[in-house]
């Protein structure tokens, strides 16, 4: 219960960052988007659990492509995807490797710590912005 409060709060708190929007396709419709920590509630403090900066509004699609690590951003914000994703594909998961999000420097530390953690590209975890 503490966690579902949490989270609520969280999306409230992010979802203005963001324009109420899909950070990536625009998706706007409230019931589609989601709140997708950066840095995972079981990895955070209890301060970053809830900094609006640790996060992203994403659709249900690109949530789920996120949080499991098929795509990242970089402390610039832009995309990577994970070479698990076949290039002829990226069509169907509505991405393509010039997406760029609009991320604030608060952003910053937490998508490098996703990128490094979370990304599933081992050529690419090397990098590190």
């Amino acid at each position: 219960m503490k966690i579902r409060k949490g989270q609520q709060k969280f999306k409230k708190q992010l979802a203005p960052l963001w324009n109420n929007q899909c950070a990536l396709c625009g998706i706007e419709l409230p019931a589609l988007l989601r709140a997708s920590h950066a840095k995972p509630w079981k990895d955070a403090t209890d301060e970053e659990r809830l900094d609006p900066y640790n996060g992203i509004l994403l659709c249900s699609n690109h949530d789920v492509l996120y949080d499991q690590g098929y795509i990242t951003f970089d402390g610039t914000g832009k995309i990577h995807i994970s070479s698990e994703i076949e290039s002829i594909d990226y069509v169907k998961f509505s991405i393509h490797d010039k997406m760029r999000v609009s991320r604030v420097e608060e952003n910053k530390k937490y998508f490098k710590w996703h990128k490094r953690n979370i990304f599933k590209d081992n050529k690419n975890k090397r990098e590190q912005d």
